[in-house]
């Protein structure tokens, strides 16, 4: 095996053509498994003279590296080696931050006439890569999420089968071409999951293999098979543009700004070139190593296939429990990846640290990384007690965590695709096709080759292939597809799930239970079905789940979306000018709005909370101090004034009217005149927004929003929701909510509390390093949110159907279908924590979330103030809308401060 890699290699600098090759990409072989990026040039070398061989190959695996004259003919840099051992790691070819891609692979020059000048995502960087990507990812994830994939294998790989049923000197030649056919299987069962539909299998074959053409043939009067390539090109869009399922293809699109055309091009590309050769060369792989596997074998296999199966039948859940099967499918992409090199050129110079020393990349230098070679580094998949790394071994994926390390689809497998990086967005789709077909073949087939297979990896164009073509000497399969389905039904949801308990019918009485009842309308339907996940009717129909296990579900956007509405209750978007808010947005708009108010929040935090906090506080509480009746009376409203202020004046630098702020947020889901007052409360509120452009602070913001991509417009309707909905009616319920527990907070901790922060702040100021060491307080405000969470119950609906496992068991979810996450009993799981029931912050020891806002001002009542409230605060869980605040309004009795005190610098005395 060694000597004839050797020889490969050898031959491969010696031809002319491989010389042109090396020419044209700064060749360098081969990058092992997982160097580091450093700084650290301390033991930094210069590349090895021309000709000089960086390793041998009874040390490691060889890294020939050749260096060529400084400046080729073109003007651009020569070749320069990398050598390395990558110790686990993704080779920095498949990383976007040092790595970017160009149209072709080496000396293979992508032909973009054949593509109506489009560039797909593999060839594209930046935010262009990005934009393509998500679509991409989004579509791959429906083609799993839409049940379609399992019953589509059952279908299509028995229609498959029984046309290359033929006897030994009795077959067509058609039939005695193996290979071509299971690329053809795999292209009809990838392009009738996704568009409900079947491509044309020849100009599938005639379109791929031109598309990619060696730089030396690129030039001169097209040929008759660029031509016929042209008319496949042609015929493959029109049929991908009037697909029966392309609707929902070009609403995915239209979600991340691409034209239908970019989206049929797009998918054209991926389906052709990626996804059917791909997943088709390494069926062919499996199918050319399950004929040489021993008998003893195959009945091992077919022995667990069976016992997985049972009754159940086939689905993702039985396919999932074959391990065998899945060691015999990873050792496949290990020995013989489909994608042998990677393709790269450096975006900036770094330095790369390998076994055998520090290198500089020079940028703009083209590289190759091997993932052959990477795929049998021994420090990585030497196993003892298996095979050597350049024989097949299944068994060594026994051991734990090794798949995570195979990198042939452009990453790691078990890293998932992202828009940041090149991993192979349909890798769990292919991975799941190629388990079904070798499990078919275990079980229902028996064959011949007419020559025995072998790898002298010698051919490069063969995608991990055996060196010849595989040809059937004879095949038959033993079912028809009739028996098939029945012996391996397919169950898109499990045997074992259960329905939803529960009746949801008679809206008005479940309505008007929940009402005056609140949480008990849950607490009593959990004690009647003996179950978390219950059936409910809150004005419309759900399903309620509250433990731990199943409030998972709501933080999974691959199964959930978000609606602008909390149960019956619809938010009235028209006050944001038609705009969809980050908290009910999904897919990649989501992901821009949140990450551009993210980015608006550090900032904040940063520079301006801290202050603009302990400055409104001390304010605030002289306002406070002074109170006449109605303001003790509304203590609540003026505490949501101080959180308003905060907010927006740390954010824009200005303070926005508090009464347009109080009926924007009443008008979120009002009606009538709720609304109207509303509607004229967001008019001001913009109109003051659309007047603070020219500040700093908003200046700031909306180049943020650009950097996001989002438009000026939707950031302003995104940064007003937030200060309002948030903000002024979130968080402040949360700091009212504080105020009335410490109010009633047993006089213990309460003094605890005080001495903690007068050992803190005895020789300095209030500050926000002060803040972290106050842990007391800390613990204090968890406890708050456990017990009366501002969010007490969540919503989304279901994508598609799945099964929702929970601590009682696995449930039914149908497509649609409203689940509601109840956060309040949630918090009160027994299992979790101790005395659930009981206000005990003491559990929260050595947690490390909390809110700034609230730590200032709480701590600045703690110390400088004494007040009293009206009324004790009492919480019985009956009024939903008070956002865990007590079920009254909270008045004020009195409230002092030390006037010294209050109006400088926070100073701890006993009080």
């Amino acid at each position: 095996m060694k000597s004839c890699l050797r020889d490969y290699v050898s031959k491969l600098f010696k031809r002319r053509r491989y010389d042109t090759f090396i020419n044209n990409t700064k060749f360098m072989l081969a990058l092992k498994y997982g160097s580091q990026i450093g700084e650290d040039t301390r033991e930094s070398k210069p590349f090895p003279e021309r000709g000089e061989v960086v390793k041998t190959w009874t040390i490691e695996r060889v890294l020939y590296a050749y260096q060529r004259n400084q400046v080729g003919e073109d003007g651009e840099p020569e070749p320069i080696p990398i050598p390395g051992s990558f110790n686990g790691r993704i080779p920095q070819i498949v990383e976007l931050v040092t790595v970017e891609k160009e149209p072709g692979f080496g000396n293979f020059r992508f032909n973009q006439s054949l593509l109506g000048d489009h560039v797909p995502s593999m060839f594209e960087n930046g935010d262009r890569h990005r934009q393509l990507k998500s679509f991409l990812i989004a579509i791959s994830q429906n083609m799993l999420r839409m049940g379609r994939l399992i019953p589509n294998v059952m279908d299509i790989i028995p229609e498959h089968l029984i046309k290359w049923n033929f006897k030994e000197g009795q077959g067509s030649p058609s039939q005695e071409e193996w290979e071509e056919r299971i690329l053809h299987l795999s292209m009809d069962i990838l392009s009738e999951c996704m568009l409900g539909i079947r491509l044309s299998g020849h100009s599938f074959i005639q379109w791929r293999f031109e598309v990619l053409k060696e730089e030396r043939t690129c030039f001169g009067k097209p040929r008759g098979k660029y031509k016929k390539a042209l008319h496949a090109f042609n015929h493959l869009k029109e049929a991908i543009a009037n697909a029966p399922d392309i609707e929902p293809v070009f609403k995915e699109a239209e979600k991340v700004g691409l034209t239908e055309e970019e989206a049929v091009l797009e998918i054209l590309w991926m389906l052709n070139f990626n996804a059917a050769p791909g997943t088709g060369a390494a069926m062919r792989s499996a199918a050319a190593r399950l004929s040489v596997m021993t008998t003893e074998e195959r009945r091992e296999l077919r022995s667990e296939i069976r016992e997985c199966l049972g009754p159940i039948g086939l689905n993702l859940k039985t396919l999932h429990k074959m391990k065998k099967l899945d060691n015999l499918v990873c050792e496949v992409l290990r020995l013989y990846p489909p994608v042998a090199l990677y393709f790269g050129v450096a975006r900036r110079p770094f330095i790369m640290k390998s076994s055998s020393g520090t290198y500089h990349i020079q940028k703009g230098q083209k590289i190759v990384g091997s993932c052959h070679l990477a795929q049998r580094d021994k420090g990585v998949f030497s196993v003892e007690g298996c095979k050597e790394v350049d024989e097949f071994d299944p068994t060594r994926f026994n051991k734990k965590g090794l798949k995570s390390k195979l990198i042939c689809a452009h990453g790691p497998l078990s890293q998932p695709p992202s828009p940041d990086n090149h991993k192979c967005t349909g890798t769990n789709v292919g991975y799941v096709i190629i388990k079904c077909f070798v499990m078919y073949l275990i079980m229902f087939c028996d064959w011949n080759l007419e020559e025995k297979p072998y790898w002298t990896d010698k051919s490069l164009v063969r995608y991990g292939n055996p060196d010849e073509p595989i040809r059937l000497k004879y095949f038959k399969y033993t079912r028809d597809k009739t028996t098939v389905s029945k012996a391996m039904q397919v169950s898109p949801i499990h045997d074992e799930d259960k329905e939803v308990p529960g009746q949801d019918k008679w809206t008005f009485f479940h309505v008007a239970e929940l009402v005056m009842k609140g949480h008990g309308y849950f607490y009593k339907r959990r004690r009647k079905y003996k179950s978390s996940v219950f059936k409910v009717n809150m004005g419309v129909k759900g399903i309620h789940v509250c433990d731990k296990k199943a409030m998972k579900v709501f933080f999974d956007m691959s199964k959930i979306y978000k609606e602008p509405a909390f149960g019956r209750l619809h938010y009235n978007i028209c006050l944001l000018d038609g705009y969809t808010p980050s908290m009910f947005s999904n897919g990649i708009p989501h992901q821009k709005q949140k990450a551009f108010l993210v980015e608006i929040c550090k900032i904040a935090q940063r520079s301006k909370i801290f202050d603009t906090s302990l400055k409104l506080i001390k304010e605030y509480s002289r306002n406070w101090e002074k109170a006449d009746s109605q303001l003790r009376a509304t203590w609540e409203l003026s505490i949501m004034d101080l959180i308003s202020d905060i907010f927006t004046e740390a954010f824009l630098g200005t303070r926005l009217d508090q009464k347009y702020m109080y009926n924007f947020l009443k008008g979120s889901w009002g009606k009538g005149r709720v609304l109207k007052k509303a509607m004229e409360a967001a008019g001001c509120l913009k109109q003051t927004l659309q007047g603070t452009k020219g500040s700093s602070d908003v200046i700031e913001i909306l180049k943020l929003a650009v950097n996001a991509g989002i438009t000026e417009d939707q950031a302003l309707m995104d940064i007003l929701f937030m200060l309002n909905f948030n903000a002024y009616g979130g968080v402040s319920g949360v700091l009212r909510t504080c105020l009335a527990r410490l109010y009633v907070l047993e006089e213990d901790y309460k003094q605890r509390m005080k001495n903690e922060l007068k050992t803190i702040l005895s020789n300095k100021e209030l500050s926000e390093a002060s803040l972290e060491e106050m842990i007391l307080l800390h613990n204090f405000i968890l406890e708050v949110l456990r017990m009366h969470p501002p969010v007490p119950v969540f919503f989304g609906r279901a994508r598609d159907d799945f099964s929702l496992e929970t601590e009682c068991g696995t449930f039914i979810v149908r497509k649609d279908q409203l689940l509601v996450g109840n956060v309040h009993m949630a918090h009160r799981d027994s299992s979790i924590f101790d005395q659930p029931d009981k206000f005990m912050p003491s559990r929260f020891e050595d947690e490390d979330i909390t809110l700034q806002i609230l730590k200032v001002c709480l701590s600045f009542i703690l110390q400088n103030c004494e007040y009293a409230l009206a009324d004790a605060p009492k919480w019985t869980g009956k009024r939903l809308r008070r956002i865990g605040c007590p079920d009254k309004p909270i008045k004020l009795s009195y409230f002092k401060t030390k006037n010294q005190e209050a109006v400088g610098p926070l100073q701890v005395e006993e009080m």
